[in-house]
């Protein structure tokens, strides 16, 4: 059997038992937005249907916030990772005051990052497309899993 976290589904189980967590106990309401499949007719195979919003949405403490998983494999991550409609989307959250931000998972040190959308983008305007993860571990907070599989982001809302 394959470890779940070689699976690329490992971030994304994590958060949804947060997720779970969170809304039991009333801290935010989040929920995972699905990504539709179409069905084509001339190949006869599903396809992915493009989407606008990011992986997650809520609403926390009266504020709006959107957000991406991300996982990488690799010791750097990708800027690419981001579809371009994501970076509009997220955008358009920072516009209208609200939280953007990614969470992201390098496999190979089993650890997870809370980084805001604009920390990155500042990253991108001044380095390269590729995000050491060097970086990530010097400037940006690394999230911990707690005794009931929860990632506590909501904290970092808070400052």
């Amino acid at each position: 059997m394959v470890p779940l976290n070689q699976k690329g589904l490992f971030l994304e189980t994590i958060l949804n038992l947060t997720h779970k967590k969170y809304n039991e106990e009333r801290r935010c309401t989040v929920y995972k937005i699905p990504v539709q499949q179409g069905w084509d007719p001339k190949t006869q195979r599903p396809f992915f249907m493009k989407h606008y919003a990011c992986d997650y949405i809520g609403n926390y403490q009266g504020a709006y916030f959107e957000f991406e998983a991300k996982e990488t494999a690799q010791e750097y991550f990708a800027w690419k990772q981001i579809r371009p409609s994501q970076h509009a989307k997220l955008q358009q959250i920072l516009a209208t005051k609200g939280y953007a931000f990614l969470i992201i998972y390098f496999e190979r040190t089993n650890q997870f990052f809370f980084v805001t959308y604009q920390a990155l983008e500042t990253y991108i305007l001044n380095n390269t497309q590729k995000i050491p993860l060097g970086w990530f571990q010097e400037t940006q907070t690394e999230l911990k899993i707690n005794e009931e599989l929860k990632l506590n982001y909501l904290a970092l809302l808070d400052k």
